[in-house]
């Protein structure tokens, strides 16, 4: 895997034409500003999944922006508050979610411009993986919210027409 390679993958997840299906900023655009809070049984809404991918991909820039240390500005982890953190959206909301989603996505594309394929070897610091791990788990974890994503917003049409 190189930086190129990764750069393109993550531009065919976010606004290309993956082989799975429409791209995540294909999906985003469908989502209507007063479905944000929908989820299924109390599970996560459209708006809390958008969030937790904006701020996994803020982690990610911060680690490439940082390789060897410094102060870590973003956490992640299956159990940390601050990674899902529970909130009522507003139908406003809906453009500065998709908005910082863009962002991020901008950043990390520029940042890893920026990067020699030398630091995909590395060791992340704090971490028990390198800078290529990472970087295909942003790519993997992009497309598991992405059918999160398309669950829920398949789900608001037919809770909409009943």
């Amino acid at each position: 895997m190189t930086i190129n390679e990764t750069i393109k993958d993550l531009n065919e997840v976010f606004e290309g034409t993956p082989w799975f299906g429409q791209s995540l900023s294909s999906y985003i655009q469908e989502i209507k500003g007063d479905e944000l809070n929908f989820s299924i049984d109390g599970g996560n809404s459209i708006g809390e999944i958008l969030n937790h991918m904006i701020h996994w991909r803020q982690f990610v820039i911060d680690k490439i922006q940082n390789p060897h240390g410094g102060t870590e500005t973003w956490s992640i982890g299956q159990t940390n508050e601050a990674d899902w953190p529970k909130k009522k959206y507003l139908p406003s909301d809906k453009d500065l979610l998709v908005g910082k989603l863009r962002e991020t996505q901008k950043i990390l594309i520029q940042t890893l411009e920026e990067t020699p394929d030398d630091l995909l070897k590395e060791k992340v610091i704090g971490r028990d993986y390198n800078f290529e791990h990472m970087l295909k788990g942003i790519i993997h974890h992009d497309i598991y919210h992405l059918g999160q994503l398309y669950m829920l917003i398949s789900h608001t049409k037919h809770y909409s027409k009943a």
